[in-house]
């Protein structure tokens, strides 16, 4: 019997990715964040044959990094990008909101420091600074910055009643920001965690 479900699942999981597949993006292209949204797809269906709903929300944290505006070409793109960005899921056409929709999960945006302003009545306003400061010539943010941005990300936490809640992020210079937090909070190699 546990065999015939596991097969049963793995059926299950194919078919929810061959339904990712069909979005408008590359198949494949969201990586690790598909096989999650595959399981979550497994999940709702399961729970709505069974008579039950899982209610799934994604909220998307936005904001610039300082280490971006002293070193441009840490990205492809400038800074600016990101207010683009933040139009594009906030109009349904990005893949987050696209993964969003195919799985019937509800999708927030929330601009805790976007270094512009993105114009769309639903993007939520809770701006703590226009980017983050240059961390290469001292901290990012200040205690007072930190603090009102935990206590943001607890607010949207606790506001949202859900079986599933999902947390992402956007911001031009959001990769180096990882990679610095990886090196300092996991002693990893600075070659490492930047490839």
């Amino acid at each position: 019997w546990d065999r015939r479900r596991g097969l049963m699942a793995s059926l299950a999981v194919s078919e929810a990715r061959r339904a990712l597949d069909a979005l408008a993006k590359p198949p494949g292209s969201l990586g690790r964040l598909e096989d999650w949204a595959a399981r979550l797809r497994v999940l709702g269906c399961t729970a709505a044959r069974s008579g039950g709903e899982v209610e799934a929300w994604l909220v998307i944290f936005a904001g610039d990094h300082g280490a971006l505006a002293a070193c441009p070409e840490l990205s492809a793109y400038p800074r600016s990008v990101t207010v683009s960005m933040c139009q594009g899921i906030a109009a349904g056409a990005s893949a987050s909101a696209a993964l969003a929709r195919a799985n019937g999960c509800g999708l927030t945006l929330v601009d805790v420091g976007v270094d512009g302003e993105p114009r769309s009545e639903t993007v939520v306003d809770r701006k703590i600074a226009r980017g983050t400061a240059d961390m290469s010539t001292g901290p990012a943010m200040t205690t007072e910055e930190l603090d009102r941005a935990l206590e943001v990300g607890r607010a949207f936490a606790d506001a949202q009643k859900c079986d599933v809640l999902l947390v992402g992020e956007l911001g031009l210079g959001n990769t180096t920001s990882a990679a610095a937090l990886l090196v300092a909070y996991a002693e990893v190699d600075p070659d490492e965690a930047t490839g």
